[in-house]
C-alpha cells in the first residue's frame, strides 16, 4: 500500500483533488479511527475476510459498516502469497532465520526457506558446490514447477473475481519477460504501478505515474531451470538492489545469496562448507 500510494500521489491530477488519509497497514495490527470513514470519498482496499488472522474489527465487512453509501469502492488486487506461483523453491517459515537488531527486526535476512539450498545443505555439498548446482536443469521436477504455477494462477483467477481491480491477464501477458514478483509474497514495481494506473483510471485520470519505492527487502533468486520450465525469457544477476533491502553487502547476486544463506541460516556449517 505504501508503494500504491507513492504512485497516486506521483499524479498531479490525483494530487489536485485527493488527500490519502494515513491508514495504518493491517499488518501493524492498528485500527482506523472509525469516526474518519464516514467522510471518506473513495475507500481503496484489498479484499479483507472477516475471518482473517488480525480480527473482525479488520475486515471490508466491518468496516464497510461505516463507509457512506455515497463513497465509491475499489477492491484492488491482493497478492501476499500468490507469487508462490514463480517460486517453487521457497516456500514456508524459514526456522533457521535470525531476528536482527538484537530480535527486533524478526524477519531477519532469509523469512523464506529455500528448499535447492537446503537439499545440497543436507548432500554435504560444498558452497561452491551449490554455486553451481542452483544452474543444473531437473533441481526441481519440471511436474511440481508447472503443477505448483497452474495452482496458483488457478488461485488468482477465482480471487479476482471479487476485484475491481483484475491483474491475472496482465501476469500471465508479463512473466515471461519480466521479474514480477521479488518473493513468494511481494509483487514487483512493474505489478504495483498497472495496479495503480489501473485505479487512477476509475477517476478518469490518465497522467504517467512514477515510484522510487519497491519491496525487493527480502528478493528471492527464480533459478535457470524454474525460469526455463516456465518459459521465461529474462537474466537474473543481481537481486535486493534497494538501499533499503535486506543485505550484507553492497550489492547481492546469486552466489552472494547463496553464501549469506548458509552464513546466516547455517553458521556452525559456513566455514566447513566454504574450505570443502
Amino acid at each position: 500500500m505504501d508503494i500504491i500510494e507513492s504512485y497516486l500521489y506521483s499524479s498531479a491530477n490525483f494530487k489536485d483533488d485527493y488527500i490519502i488519509y494515513p491508514s495504518p497497514r493491517i499488518c501493524t495490527e492498528k485500527l482506523i479511527d472509525i469516526r474518519v470513514l464516514k467522510y471518506v470519498d473513495i475507500w481503496i482496499h484489498e479484499d479483507i475476510q472477516k475471518e482473517n488472522i488480525y480480527g473482525y474489527k479488520f475486515s471490508d465487512e466491518y468496516i464497510r459498516g461505516f463507509i457512506s453509501k455515497q463513497a465509491m469502492e475499489i477492491i484492488m488486487p491482493h497478492l501476499y502469497g500468490l507469487g508462490a506461483a514463480f517460486f517453487p523453491h521457497a516456500k514456508g517459515k524459514n526456522e533457521r532465520n535470525v531476528a536482527l537488531l538484537n530480535g527486533l527486526y524478526e524477519n531477519g535476512m532469509f523469512p523464506f526457506r529455500d528448499d535447492i539450498i537446503e537439499n545440497a545443505i543436507l548432500e554435504c555439498k560444498s558452497i561452491t558446490d551449490i554455486e553451481s548446482y542452483v544452474n543444473f536443469d531437473n533441481i526441481i521436477s519440471e511436474k511440481y514447477i508447472v503443477d505448483n504455477f497452474e495452482n496458483y494462477i488457478y488461485k488468482i483467477e477465482k480471487r479476482e473475481k471479487k476485484w475491481d481491480i483484475k491483474i491475472l491477464d496482465f501476469i500471465l501477458c508479463h512473466y515471461k519477460s519480466d521479474k514480477l514478483f521479488y518473493d513468494i509474497g511481494h509483487p514487483t514495481n512493474i505489478i504495483l504501478k498497472e495496479i495503480s494506473r489501473k485505479i487512477l483510471e476509475k477517476l478518469e485520470i490518465y497522467d504517467e505515474i512514477v515510484s522510487d519505492k519497491s519491496l525487493d527487502y527480502h528478493e528471492v533468486p527464480i533459478y535457470p531451470y524454474i525460469r526455463k520450465t516456465l518459459g521465461m525469457m529474462w537474466d537474473e544477476k543481481n537481486i535486493r538492489k534497494n538501499s533499503e533491502a535486506i543485505k550484507g553487502t553492497s550489492k547481492m547476486d546469486i552466489q552472494e545469496y547463496i553464501r549469506e544463506y548458509i552464513w546466516w541460516c547455517y553458521p556452525e556449517l559456513y566455514n566447513k562448507m566454504n574450505k570443502n
